[in-house]
């Protein structure tokens, strides 16, 4: 029988460099079902596939990143200044007066991945936390500040030691830290306070494992197998309706966001390969890694 003139494919070393995809490898890197269950929940067999290249970036490319993230940065500083006159204005005319106030906010996130992300990540959840404190007189204006992670992707091996007596879990999240600080203007407030709102700060995409032995105490081994930081922006809007509270009043908080993240690296369910010599091989991702997000959550205070 003759031989496939062609190599199988071998794993990167770990800090090798990677070429950019041919047209036939573009065809069939990372095809993976878009599935809830196949990217939350996995079975204990460990999934080899075929290592993702790291496309190669142009300088037009990076240009135009700089460009879309300079406009959003000058729309929310237009946002700042247009609230701060009209504040002003009011206080010229006698006709200020206090409005919504401090506030502090707690939400579950659903996330949605779009674009080249959205090709090899599907849905993610987690948990946001929020403040704002008003910058005006009419407490319209407020700074906001927002910190929160995502986990986009989870992994679970189980293993033995010395002895199957004794069996542990090995967990794989795959997560996005997230954290900004920016304007958030409240359109009017009352019982009902529609509000948009823009940060601007960081985004750190991390992936670790950690090892439990199931006795309720928690993982006793963590490890980070792989992060990068990236500059993110956020920019949303959402609507608040009052639950109820005397001296601090209490919303249900809707809102709608959006991570504008940039170009990141990033590791995804089964990216992570164990090796029979008991070393592993990583096949990490590089390219846009913006989310769509869903927040569901109580505001105190506003």
């Amino acid at each position: 029988m003759p031989e496939d003139p062609s190599p199988p494919p071998v794993a990167p070393e770990w800090g090798a460099s990677y070429s950019e995809d041919t047209p036939e490898s573009q065809q069939t890197r990372c095809r993976r079902p878009k599935s809830l269950t196949n990217n939350i929940l996995r079975s204990n067999t460990p999934e080899r596939h075929t290592p993702c290249a790291l496309p190669t970036w142009k300088f037009d490319d990076l240009t135009e990143d700089i460009m879309k993230r300079g406009v959003v940065i000058l729309a929310l500083m237009a946002m700042a200044v247009a609230a701060q006159s009209a504040d002003a204005q009011h206080r010229r005319h006698g006709k200020a007066k206090r409005g919504p106030g401090g506030s502090f906010s707690v939400s579950l996130v659903g996330a949605d991945a779009v674009g080249d992300l959205g090709t090899v990540v599907d849905k993610g959840f987690g948990l946001q936390l929020g403040g704002a404190l008003p910058m005006a007189a009419d407490g319209h204006l407020r700074i906001r500040g927002d910190l929160g992670f995502v986990v986009y992707g989870i992994e679970r091996l189980y293993y033995c030691g010395f002895s199957c007596r004794v069996s542990s879990e090995l967990t794989t999240t795959n997560n996005i830290l997230f954290a900004g600080i920016g304007p958030e203007l409240v359109l009017s407030d009352g019982d009902v306070q529609p509000y948009v709102y823009g940060t601007a700060g960081v985004s750190y995409f991390v992936t670790s494992s950690s090892l439990d032995d199931h006795d309720g105490y928690g993982p006793y081994l963590q490890t980070t197998n792989y992060s990068d930081a990236v500059y993110g922006l956020k920019y949303g809007g959402g609507i608040r309706f009052r639950m109820g509270g005397r001296n601090k009043p209490i919303f249900l908080d809707l809102g709608v966001e959006r991570h504008d993240n940039g170009i990141a690296n990033y590791l995804t369910r089964g990216d992570i390969v164990d090796n029979p010599d008991g070393t592993v091989t990583l096949y990490p991702n590089r390219s846009d890694a913006d989310l769509t997000s869903f927040r569901l959550g109580v505001t105190i205070g506003g």
